[in-house]
């Protein structure tokens, strides 16, 4: 028997809580995410974006290094059930909840990049 839900978490909200606690954003930040207040997109979120329409639907592949683009495709589940699938997991009265890139039979994979990476950067 499932709990009743008394909070619900998505991943971007719960690093956003993280960030503030390690003191790298304010108050008004973690308000505003909690508030869902829309807020431009980045560089950066713009290239993901784009990274991810490269691999999945082949649009813009031109602009990343093929053997990536390969690299990546090669990792996917096999086969891919659904893109942009819309998940969530209860524990006790937790529902953690979002979209994932990619949802093969067993595993859900979220596509990211990084512009400078090094081993273990984000372990924590």
């Amino acid at each position: 028997m499932t709990s009743k839900v008394a909070y619900r978490f998505y991943p971007s909200l719960l690093n956003t809580y993280s960030r503030f606690l390690q003191g790298k954003i304010s108050e008004q930040e973690v308000l505003d995410r909690i508030n869902r207040v829309p807020i431009p997109q980045t560089e950066a979120q713009f290239r993901g974006v784009s990274f991810e329409d490269a691999v999945l639907k082949k649009i813009g592949e031109e602009q990343f290094d093929p053997q990536i683009i390969a690299t990546v495709r090669q990792k996917l589940p096999s086969p891919i059930v659904k893109t942009q699938a819309y998940c969530q997991y209860q524990v006790g009265d937790v529902i953690i909840y979002g979209f994932v890139d990619v949802l093969g039979r067993k595993e859900a994979v979220d596509i990211k990049t990084t512009s400078h990476y090094e081993t273990q950067r984000f372990l924590q």
